[in-house]
Order: C-alpha cells, then structure tokens, then sequence
C-alpha cells in the first residue's frame, strides 16, 4: 500500500488510500489539504503529493515512503 509518513514538529502522521492518520488537532489541519476535486486522476502518487504540499507549505519533513505497486508489466495475462 502506498503510504508517505511525515514529522512535524515532532508529531508524525501517516497518509495512506489519501486519508490522514494523526492526532485529532494535527489530523484536522491536514485533511484541510486534501482536496478531492483537485486531486488528478493521472497524479500516480497522490499521497506524496499532498505530503510534499504540506511540508512545504507549513514545515515538517517526509521520514518514510512506500511507493505504490504496479503488476508487473512482463506478466502474460489470459483474456
């Protein structure tokens, strides 16, 4: 599962399926970020990309990154 975890302040929150896992006061300012209308429907990583937005905007830094995982494009598929 892709998943991008970030500190500030010394307080990490987790944002995995574009949903914040954090402390109620810290959750509240993040999910202001999020912003389903905005989101791209092409954005391969949109965890990282509000992540990034955060700790840009407002401080912090990324401490941990799980990619999302694609199937393996050389796999023979049955139609």
């Amino acid at each position: 599962m892709a998943s991008v975890t970030i500190r500030i302040l010394d307080v990490e929150a987790t944002i995995e399926h574009y949903e914040w896992t954090a402390p109620a006061k810290l959750k509240g300012l993040l999910d202001t970020y999020l912003d389903v209308d905005r989101r791209s429907p092409s954005d391969p990583f949109p965890e990282l990309t509000v992540a990034t937005e955060v700790v840009t905007k407002i401080g912090g830094e990324i401490v941990s990154i799980t990619p999302p995982t694609y199937p393996d494009d050389e796999k023979e598929y049955i139609y």
